[in-house]
């Protein structure tokens, strides 16, 4: 029998769908300007499950797998499938994005399915992590640059020059967000509460989106607590966890010549503070009593080799998770980096016994084959706006 609280936020939930098949579909009552019947023209798999992981020095460790069940396996098929619903609703016909690679893989993906041209700039070094079958839509158009830094202002300049919408915005992001929160506000209701939700970070908006429902449900009384944050980054950018460690909003980034001497390579930006999303995580993290950690790729290989072992990929197979492996490298590491800080956590004490703490494991399985053919590289030193010239838009 279900309880008062679970009653009302019943209201919230279309049980027509399941969370496996898409969360955006199951919680598509949130938003009333993304019907359900524009998301059903747009959506592919954004499925998303709670399972038990494992116990780690008497804490119970729950993975929230984003991956397995994703039409672009990660979490950003829920952007992908969010944005072309946005964009399919304001007449959109051509829009360009900047991307590591999972986020401009979900939002061609999406974009493509509706019959929108894509413009997507990526660093030149993450081309081996594409799946190439995703680019064979002729309105799919990739675009190489050489230095990682000059991806977002590419993408800026484009838009400003052929007039073509950049996405994702801010609100489309943190909307993102409020479906993923449903989804662990649902599983709260139903089995038990989280101590602490943990995900990797760059901008955080994804946690920000998360939380800002999670509190709008408490504030409601659908739930009585919310899970402390812990935001975990990787040691080679991690102008967040600095950011937030020295008390300040003064932002010291650090160059970054090559996404190859990234932990994870897709997590390039190191000015993620130009979003104005950094006041917002550190409000998250006081209000959570939550906190930041980093690992780096030490750190990375001794929990992998030593921690846990092949108790991880074992774990992970045994629930339907493959995490993707070429030339004996793991491909997405993201969730992993996640599970990674949360042990690290236990082990600093920061993460108490006989706590719960839920992984966001927002990638993990991946297609990938590095054999995607970008329409032409913007080389080291050009000029943006003269590279553009083979577009006569």
């Amino acid at each position: 029998m279900l309880n008062n609280k679970f009653e009302k936020f019943y209201n919230f939930i279309d049980y027509k769908y399941s969370s496996e098949e898409s969360i955006v579909l199951r919680y598509h009552k949130l938003m009333p300007n993304l019907s359900e019947k524009n998301i059903l023209e747009t959506t592919m798999k954004e499925g998303a499950r709670i399972f038990y992981y494992s116990n780690y020095k008497s804490v119970d460790l729950y993975l929230l797998d984003e991956t397995s069940l994703m039409q672009t396996g990660t979490f950003k098929s829920i952007d992908g499938c969010v944005i072309s619903t946005l964009s399919k609703n304001n007449n959109s016909t051509k829009v360009c994005f900047a991307s590591g690679g999972n986020t401009g893989s979900a939002l061609t993906a999406y974009l493509n399915k509706i019959g929108i041209e894509t413009f997507f700039f990526i660093p030149a070094d993450n081309i081996r992590f594409l799946n190439s079958k995703i680019f064979r839509n002729e309105k799919a158009h990739l675009i190489a640059v050489e230095d990682p830094g000059k991806i977002k202002e590419a993408a800026t300049l484009f838009d400003r020059i052929y007039k073509i919408r950049k996405v994702p915005d801010v609100q489309s992001r943190f909307i993102s967000g409020k479906y993923r929160a449903c989804f662990i506000a649902e599983n709260i209701l139903q089995h038990s509460f989280f101590d602490w939700f943990s995900q990797t970070i760059s901008a955080a908006f994804g946690p920000i989106g998360i939380y800002n429902t999670l509190t709008h449900l408490k504030n409601k009384g659908f739930i009585t607590k919310i899970p402390k944050f812990l935001g975990v980054q990787q040691k080679e950018n991690a102008l967040m966890y600095d950011t937030w460690k020295r008390n300040t909003n003064i932002f010291k980034p650090k160059s970054i010549k090559t996404t190859k001497e990234l932990l994870i390579p897709i997590m390039y930006d190191n000015k993620p503070y130009t979003y104005g999303s950094y006041d917002l995580l550190s409000k998250l993290l006081r209000k959570t009593k939550g906190e930041l950690i980093t690992i780096n790729k030490k750190e990375f290989n001794i929990f992998l080799n030593n921690k846990f072992g092949s108790k991880i990929f074992d774990q992970m197979k045994k629930n339907k998770i493959e995490i993707t492996m070429i030339d004996d490298e793991i491909v997405e590491k993201t969730g992993l980096v996640s599970l990674f800080g949360i042990l690290k956590a236990i082990d600093m004490g920061l993460i108490k016994k006989d706590e719960k703490v839920l992984c966001a494991f927002t990638g993990g399985v991946s297609q990938v084959d590095g054999k995607a053919i970008p329409e032409f590289k913007i080389k080291r030193g050009q000029n943006l706006e003269k590279s553009f010239i083979k577009y006569n838009l």
